[in-house]
């Protein structure tokens, strides 16, 4: 969820190979708008939503959770291309990769994590449990403990999945680059499915009393996570052997969203937002771990959904103008989805005000964070790292 994609340049440098062949202008849009889902569905939690005569609105919101699942989509199909350039470089290095990864996301997220427990959970320092919570914090493996999970920042959870999915991704990169897009698909498929089908037995046969909270922690674990993550692999996998309609290169700036590409931008939109709208509350009242069939499925077709959204717009080309707003929104996607939980509880601190005052004030601040964090924190360690790396 949280790549950021750098154009190639016409000289290769030491970290040319962790970037994108090329910018995908259509994936900085997505990001955004997922960033914003998140932070909309949050929001709506809290209070910070108006009341709609209509209830469609609504409705959708409920399932804006599912930008979660898109980031994963989209983090398997960027951070994927960049791990298999490498693997295809002279100089094939699974520590490189993860050291780059590394600092893609951890200094942000530390970074909002001290902001975190300095305001809001000060008390954590000095429990009986503070070693623990440090220690899973900075090892990226606070989903593995139900009493970590959440415990700082919560929107985190899904860091964690997603560092160990860049180890994982890092050992099988030489399987990977062998295997076929549907094998890949298939196989993520089946994994996930599995897990939660194999937890949810288990959290039946020992922990029946608490289905509902055991059920839900495993599927929060990185094998729950991988059908979304892997799709977004077979998708570039797909891409780059052109096994579908991958547009030749164009110096045009029209847009190139064609009526093929919109059906599948407007059914994977339903699937995966109409899937977790119509979940969301048996998900909050733990009632759907009661039900199978659902439990096991339908967080793989929300991942379905995502991917069908993310290969409409994996090509898509806009303006000039246009396509650096993109790419400057999707720099701060990062940013808005770690400040955006921190800017809320701070709202709910200091003020009873609610509805459409919390819903533009908050929004409004989230968004100055993140620029700010972006233009005086992320980009110039970026660069300083980049220029160190060059000498």
């Amino acid at each position: 969820m949280i790549e950021q994609q750098t154009s190639a340049s016409a000289t290769t440098g030491p970290l040319d190979v962790f970037r994108p062949a090329r910018h995908f202008v259509g994936i900085d849009v997505l990001r955004i708008a997922a960033a914003l889902g998140v932070l909309l569905f949050h929001l709506h939690g809290a209070g910070g939503w108006p009341d709609f005569a209509w209830e469609l609105p609504t409705f959708l919101l409920q399932g804006a959770w599912v930008g979660v699942d898109v980031f994963f989509v989209i983090s398997g199909a960027v951070v994927g291309q960049a791990a298999l350039r490498l693997w295809r470089s002279a100089k094939p290095s699974r520590y490189a990769f993860l050291r780059s990864r590394w600092w893609r996301i951890a200094p942000l997220y530390l970074l909002t994590s001290i902001v975190y427990v300095a305001f809001f959970h000060e008390s954590l320092l000095v429990g009986a449990d503070w070693l623990l919570q440090v220690s899973v914090h900075v090892l990226f493996i606070h989903n593995w403990f139900p009493s970590t999970i959440f415990s700082i920042n919560p929107p985190t959870w899904s860091l964690a999945s997603e560092m160990q999915l860049y180890v994982l991704l890092a050992l099988s990169a030489p399987i990977i680059v062998r295997a076929s897009p549907m094998r890949v698909a298939l196989g993520v498929l089946m994994v996930a499915m599995g897990w939660r089908s194999l937890s949810l037995i288990a959290c039946h046969h020992f922990d029946a009393s608490n289905l509902a909270s055991c059920a839900q922690h495993f599927a929060y674990l990185t094998p729950g996570m991988l059908d979304s993550f892997g799709l977004g692999l077979a998708l570039i996998l797909l891409r780059e052997q052109r096994a579908f309609g991958n547009p030749k290169p164009s110096t045009s700036d029209a847009l190139n969203l064609d009526w093929k590409r919109v059906v599948v931008l407007l059914g994977g939109s339903a699937l995966c937002l109409g899937t977790g709208a119509f979940v969301f509350r048996d998900v909050v009242a733990g009632t759907i771990w009661e039900t199978p069939v659902w439990a096991v499925s339908f967080r793989s077709l929300i991942a379905l959904g995502a991917a069908l959204v993310v290969w409409a717009l994996l090509d898509l080309r806009l303006g000039v103008r246009a396509s650096q707003r993109a790419r400057h929104w999707g720099n701060l996607s990062y940013g808005i989805y770690l400040w955006h939980w921190i800017v809320i509880l701070a709202w709910l601190a200091v003020t009873d005000i609610r509805g459409l005052p919390m819903l533009c004030s908050v929004v409004f601040l989230t968004w100055l964070l993140s620029e700010l964090t972006w233009r005086a924190f992320e980009r110039p360690l970026q660069r300083w790292r980049s220029g160190r790396s060059t000498n």
